[in-house]
């Protein structure tokens, strides 16, 4: 019975802390109000903190972030979480890392790093990407795909007739890192069905 509500009195006393606990998110985070510094190198080049959303109802939750060139990013990735729908209503948040909080404003970044030359082309216009996996893609343009799709890599041809008809991995095979510059040019489909 002591074991119970010793238990108990335990669990009472992590749920009243107000911040997260574990994967469970938390309230309002506690701890000394501090300056944001000139950089987060001090921190190493990851780890994991408390970010607070929604300053009319707090909302806490521990994610891991990522320090680079002195500046700190949080990955929120394509997910819709509350706390990704609060910093989009509200980019005002607070972090706590050890016993200090640090008041932020989140910003969502634009330029994005794309891993495949098949992500780069899924955000042009009339261009469907079919994803089966982590690095493989095969993009859709004009309903075409393939070897249809004529791509060239510094004037040479990438793909021909000889490759696999329908959605392949090819494309996967360009390192995005290396493209430079990246031209989409459809054609004209008069042109295609001239006799």
């Amino acid at each position: 019975m002591l074991i119970r509500r010793s238990s108990l009195a335990a669990l009472v006393a992590l749920l009243g802390c107000g911040g997260p606990l574990g994967l469970l998110p938390g309230g309002k985070l506690t701890g000394e109000n501090a300056a944001w510094p000139p950089t987060w190198d001090a921190l190493g080049s990851s780890g994991q903190m408390q970010l607070e959303t929604n300053p009319e109802e707090p909302y806490s939750v521990n994610i891991n972030y990522t320090i680079m060139d002195g500046q700190m990013y949080a990955n929120a990735g394509d997910t819709e979480t509350e706390w990704v729908k609060n910093l989009t209503a509200d980019p005002q948040a607070r972090i706590r890392l050890g016993d200090r909080i640090y008041p932020v404003t989140a910003e969502r970044i634009t330029d994005r790093v794309y891993r495949t030359y098949p992500q780069i082309l899924r955000d042009l216009p009339g261009v469907l990407v079919q994803k089966t996996g982590p690095g493989q893609g095969s993009p859709y343009v004009r309903g075409f795909t393939g070897f249809q799709n004529l791509v060239l890599i510094d004037g040479v041809r990438l793909n021909n007739s000889v490759y696999r008809a329908g959605p392949n991995q090819y494309s996967s095979t360009i390192d995005p890192f290396t493209i430079d510059r990246l031209e989409l040019v459809r054609i004209p489909l008069e042109s295609v069905r001239q006799r």
